[in-house]
């Protein structure tokens, strides 16, 4: 039985190959080489839909490879392609399997990216408002999130980003579920820290390079020594804020994977109170920036003034949030209200919360060390009558919505 190499390949999915490998019983370790080489197919053939016969398709995947690799990739390709189009005597039964993680990933990554694509076929045709890009920044933000939180749990915060009209909120919740009609619930695959253990954590697993007070003012020496106070910024006292579900775990897998969050809710539901509780929790500073329109981009980073004839800074808000965090290993900064800021502000956070999270000032350039943590999470309500974000610095910060809970909830948890 041979294969019709002038036949455009057919799509196929990750399943297919584990079902394949399964069923041919192959050892641990031809499973893994064949693996890798059906994982780059399926790159090329799917993810970049790519239509083209075999022969073309195989010049594709062995560039840059020698003869005798190449010669190995042909054979495990054409083997899975004969297995695949039912003309393999040798398997008379697939053997059923479970994904695995990796399978999985590439499933919801794909699926994403067909999402993203017929998403942006709305846009051009004014079927939703181009409020954020949504093409490059926020794929990889729920990419990285996957396996650490439910599937059902990453897709709310898509139609979450088009908020700024209901119908268009409407329209991409509807998109979505087209395209993920039955997501995970309650899943997960990767393991986060307990609670208490997040720096000790990320200091066996990230390779944490902290300074001490003296270090900072050996780079920074022309900042105010004595407003760097870094365990007086660790909370104390315990809010008793009580969680709801999946709260704790959102800010944990945003701080492990420094991006940032924008935490929307009506007053009194305590958004700024949930960050508190999880800092006191985990032991790790908390720097409150209060947001105003009339304030200077300059503000969030520091105070300048003079001692004698010397230029000092006095390090606040994002500026200090960038110093603890290389002190401690991690840190959390409430930019509250941050919908109230003014543009020129918004921009001046564009550095601070991308995904270096660096900036360049006029007392030096503010940068997190190695493996260390920085979680900027601004809180307001964009669309109810307050100021939009910047597009740029909407993309960057990952839409949380602070939900009331049911009077059950209240009564069980909180009123007691």
């Amino acid at each position: 039985m041979t294969l019709m190499t002038s036949k455009t390949v057919e799509k196929f999915s990750m399943k297919n190959v584990s079902d394949y490998l399964v069923a041919k019983s192959y050892t641990s370790g031809t499973k893994q080489s064949q693996y890798s080489i059906l994982t780059d197919l399926y790159e090329i053939v799917v993810i970049h839909n790519i239509n083209e016969n075999f022969n073309q398709i195989m010049v594709r995947l062995n560039q840059g490879k020698s003869q005798k690799t190449a010669d190995m990739r042909v054979s495990v390709v054409r083997n899975f392609l004969i297995f695949q189009n039912g003309l393999s005597p040798v398997i008379t039964q697939k053997t059923p399997s479970v994904l695995s993680f990796e399978e999985t990933k590439i499933e919801f990554k794909t699926t994403l990216l067909k999402f993203v694509n017929q998403l942006r076929i709305e846009q051009a045709n004014n079927e939703v408002d181009q409020i954020v890009s949504f093409y490059i920044r926020e794929g990889k933000q729920l990419t990285d999130l996957f396996g650490y939180l439910p599937e059902s749990v990453l897709l709310k915060t898509i139609s979450a980003r088009f908020n700024k009209k209901k119908i268009d909120s409407e329209f991409v919740t509807k998109l979505v579920k087209q395209f993920f009609p039955n997501p995970e619930t309650k899943k997960t695959w990767l393991d986060l820290p307990q609670k208490g253990e997040f720096l000790e954590f990320v200091k066996k697993t990230q390779n944490v390079q902290t300074m001490t007070k003296d270090q900072i003012l050996k780079k920074y020496p022309n900042i105010d020594p004595l407003r760097i106070e870094v365990l007086k910024s660790i909370p104390k006292k315990d809010p008793k804020y009580v969680w709801l579900k999946g709260e704790r775990d959102f800010i944990t897998v945003a701080m492990l994977l420094n991006e940032n969050l924008f935490i929307s809710g009506s007053a009194g539901l305590g958004k700024s109170s949930m960050l508190l509780q999880w800092c006191f929790e985990e032991s790790v500073p908390y720097v409150r920036t209060s947001c105003n329109y009339s304030a200077d981009p300059q503000d969030n980073y520091f105070e300048q003034g003079f001692n004698g004839t010397r230029v000092e800074y006095v390090m606040i808000s994002l500026g200090l949030s960038f110093i603890y965090a290389c002190m401690i290993g991690a840190c959390l900064n409430s930019q509250e209200e941050i919908n109230s800021s003014n543009e020129a502000t918004m921009i001046g956070m564009h550095s601070a919360t991308d995904s270096i999270k660096s900036l360049n000032t006029k007392m030096g350039d503010l940068e997190l060390n190695e493996g260390c943590k920085l979680l900027v999470a601004g809180s307001g309500n964009i669309g109810y009558g307050q100021g939009e974000l910047t597009p740029a610095l909407q993309s960057r910060l990952i839409p949380f919505e602070k939900l009331t809970p049911s009077d059950d909830f209240i009564l069980k948890n909180i009123w007691i």
